[in-house]
């Protein structure tokens, strides 16, 4: 039997994260040993930042609100594979300035 989790996903991070074809293991890996976590203003969240992704975590980091790449390479990659993810529009990278970089 495994252990609940200790977050919960809101119904956008799991589509995102479907859409994306991020893992259970990349996001549960992102939520427990993040490489860094980042205040977002736009998102007023914290962003945790592991591997290829980034969760947008709530302020009492209770739920994962969205799933983000966290490097510009990921969201060139997933434009050029066709920008499947639904409600997204391509964007130039200078849109992106928001987003946590490594």
């Amino acid at each position: 039997m495994t252990s609940p989790l200790p977050f919960t996903m809101s119904k956008h991070a799991i589509d995102r994260a479907l859409e994306m074809g991020v893992t259970g293991e990349e996001i549960r890996a992102a939520y427990d040993r993040p490489a860094e976590i980042i205040w977002s203003s736009r998102y007023k969240a914290f962003c945790y930042v592991r591997g290829r992704v980034t969760l947008a975590v709530s302020e009492d980091r209770t739920c994962v609100m969205t799933v983000l790449w966290a490097s510009e390479h990921g969201w060139r990659a997933d434009y050029a594979r066709g920008g499947t993810m639904t409600g997204r529009e391509r964007r130039n990278s200078k849109d992106m300035q928001h987003l946590p970089r490594r």
